[in-house]
Order: structure tokens, then C-alpha cells, then sequence
């Protein structure tokens, strides 16, 4: 669905941009040949050697009107786009610093491929301390508020991918985590699971 809203996008952008040459190409062309009629004949600057110059151009008021609405039809598509893109940047920007506190941090350290603490499950010394589960908690909600921003459009899913999908790649590595979240109703990480679907990683540790 989003790839298709991308590409109707991209071909009316693309549309609006041929318009707009299109149309100032012929606003050139009419401007050109009406005061190459204008000057053939023996008019000057006077009241009605101006009306009559004028009354030259009545013939292509359209689309002098058409040019004028389309140009800024563009350019305020342009800009939306921009402002679009610098919004996304910022958002990944936030996001990594709030997933660069201390204490998800340390989770994704302990996750981290086959060299974190936690690659090959949580140890019972760990699992015993309820403060790691509310640090997996907040790590994981994190987590679940990125799949709401990919929803709403804010961040796209190949940016995701490439700057923390590793991330949620390592939490559904953890055998221990992936019971943790299985074990409770499925609207209660709802969020995350749907996060899980997205990157086609399923309902169960790999």
C-alpha cells in the first residue's frame, strides 16, 4: 500500500514538474510572438498603443493564469517533501539518542550478535532481578512507539531497517525475551508483534 501512495506520488510530482515547464515554455513562445506582432506594426508607448499591446495577450489569459497557479503548486509540493524528509532525519535523530541512554544502552549491549552477555538467553542471575525486566520493558516500548512512527508515515520502513532493524533482529534472537513476550495476551506487545511481521521475523525466537 505505502509503495503504491510512493509511487502516485512520484508520478504526479513528476507530472506537475512537466506541466510546469510545459507551460512556461508556451508563456515564453506566446510572450515572444506578440511583440514580434506588436512591434511590426507602428505603435508606440502612448495610452492606446498600450491597450491595443495588451489587448494582444487576452488570447492566452489562460494560460498565463494556468502557469501562474501550477509554479506555485510545485514548488509548495517541493517544499512539503523537503520539510517531510528533514522531519523524518530528525525523528531517527531523537530516536537514537533516546536508544543511546545508559540503561538501553546496556540492553542493547547484552543483546548485541554473538558477543553480547545475553546472545544465547538471559542468565538466571539476571532474570531474577526485576529491574532487568523493567529496563527489557522500556527497551521493548521503544521499540513498539518506532512500529506507531513507521505507521503513521513518520519514518519509513527501509530508513528503519538500515539504522536500528538490527536491533529488533537481536531482541527476537533472545529466546528469553521472545517467552517473555509470548507469554502474555497478544494485544499486550501488540506494537512489537506487528513490528516482528513487518520485518518478517515471526512469533518466535530464530
Amino acid at each position: 500500500m505505502k509503495n503504491i501512495v510512493k509511487i502516485t506520488r512520484n508520478v504526479f510530482q513528476g507530472l506537475l514538474l512537466f506541466i510546469s515547464i510545459g507551460l512556461i515554455v508556451c508563456s515564453i513562445i506566446s510572450i515572444v510572438f506578440v511583440t514580434i506582432d506588436a512591434s511590426s506594426l507602428e505603435w508606440s508607448f502612448s495610452k492606446n498603443g498600450m491597450i491595443y499591446f495588451f489587448k494582444l495577450f487576452q488570447p492566452f489569459q489562460m494560460l498565463f493564469a494556468s502557469t501562474l497557479m501550477v509554479i506555485p503548486a510545485y514548488i509548495g509540493l517541493e517544499t512539503l517533501i523537503s520539510k517531510l524528509h528533514y522531519q523524518e532525519g530528525e525523528v531517527l535523530v531523537n530516536l537514537r539518542k533516546l536508544l543511546s541512554d545508559p540503561e538501553n544502552l546496556e540492553i542493547h549491549k547484552k543483546l548485541r550478535g554473538k558477543s553480547g552477555e545475553w546472545a544465547k538467553g538471559i542468565p538466571e542471575k539476571d532474570r531474577e532481578k526485576p529491574d532487568t525486566w523493567r529496563k527489557i520493558d522500556n527497551y521493548l516500548g521503544i521499540l513498539e512507539l518506532i512500529n506507531i512512527l513507521i505507521g503513521k508515515g513518520v519514518v519509513s520502513m527501509k530508513n528503519f531497517n538500515n539504522q536500528f532493524g538490527y536491533r529488533v533482529k537481536n531482541v527476537h534472537a533472545n529466546k528469553d525475551i521472545m517467552e517473555y513476550i509470548n507469554r502474555y495476551d497478544k494485544k499486550a506487545w501488540e506494537n512489537l508483534n506487528c513490528l516482528f511481521d513487518k520485518m518478517k521475523l515471526g512469533k518466535t525466537a530464530k
